[in-house]
């Protein structure tokens, strides 16, 4: 755990702090966090937003998934029962991609901006600077421009975003987005910038550029360990054919099962886990062979 802080007026429950190792040996929650108020609307209302103030980076969490089941109708209603979560799907499995404002803020963050004397002054042009991010298996360059201090314009591909009035106090940056106010936790370690907003957690690593090519980018091919966790069911062996969205493997992890998919068709060409194995986060669980092969 790199970074744990817990918002006010919410009760958190926790044996750990930051700094400390969430250990797959052990049970793998981090706190309890718990709410009151004079009806079950309020008390949801509370903890969904006690959830989304909550900053915690270094592993994975299921952050984003109790913030989202807060928001599912049957839930708000009382209506729970065994089967809610496999009706409601993708709807509380699948994060949401980040957004091109989350890759503009994630990018400021990986610079070390703004930061004082960074004014953006250049002869004649603004200064342009171009950084890679990758988000999971999605890399991209950002073009970055600052004409005046605190103002940055922010475009990856054909989209661009105009970040103005940045301002950062710890973790906690708020930033005027084309007219509108993003509010944000952002944590860097390193050359790796965990950002929240929304109830939704994006990590983003930004490869040196002079390994590129090289493992310091792991390819979308490689299918990794996103969390500590116990391979509970493996479902190819090498020199399968698979199609892209099959089942490779399911791993359990914080009480729950997740099956990790082939990201498209192709060959498995390397396994290095069986049935039963422990893994760390980060660790690589299948392989597909080269496309070009």
């Amino acid at each position: 755990l790199s970074h744990l802080r817990f918002p006010q007026g919410v009760r958190a429950d926790s044996g750990v702090r930051a700094g400390d190792q969430i250990s797959p040996f052990n049970d793998p929650m981090i706190a309890k966090l718990i709410t009151h108020a004079p009806d079950r609307t309020q008390a949801i209302a509370a903890l969904r937003q006690g959830l989304a103030e909550t900053v915690i980076a270094g592993t994975v969490t299921n952050l984003g998934f109790l913030w989202r089941l807060l928001g599912e109708g049957a839930f708000a209603e009382g209506r729970m029962d065994t089967g809610l979560i496999d009706r409601a799907g993708a709807a509380l499995s699948d994060a949401p991609a980040p957004e091109v404002e989350d890759w503009a803020l994630a990018t400021l963050a990986a610079m070390g901006l703004p930061r004082e004397g960074a004014d953006g002054w250049h002869i004649w042009v603004p200064l342009v600077q171009t950084v890679r991010l990758r988000c999971g298996a999605v890399a991209a360059d950002l073009r970055v421009s600052q004409t005046v201090p605190g103002s940055f314009e922010v475009s990856v591909g054909e989209e661009a975003v105009t970040l103005s009035a940045v301002a950062t106090s710890g973790h906690d940056w708020q930033a005027d987005c084309d007219g509108r106010r993003l509010r944000a936790a952002l944590c860097r370690d390193g050359e790796t910038v965990t950002l929240l907003r929304g109830g939704a957690t994006h990590r983003f690593e930004r490869p040196d550029p002079l390994l590129r090519g090289s493992e310091a980018e792991v390819p979308s091919d490689r299918i990794v360990a996103p969390m500590p966790g116990l391979v509970r069911r493996l479902s190819v062996a090498p020199g399968q054919e698979v199609t892209a969205g099959d089942v490779l493997l399911v791993l359990e992890a914080m009480k729950m099962e997740h099956s990790l998919r082939a990201p498209r068709d192709g060959t498995v060409g390397a396994v290095r886990v069986a049935e039963g194995s422990q893994v760390a986060q980060g660790d690589m669980l299948v392989a597909l062979e080269d496309a070009d092969a």
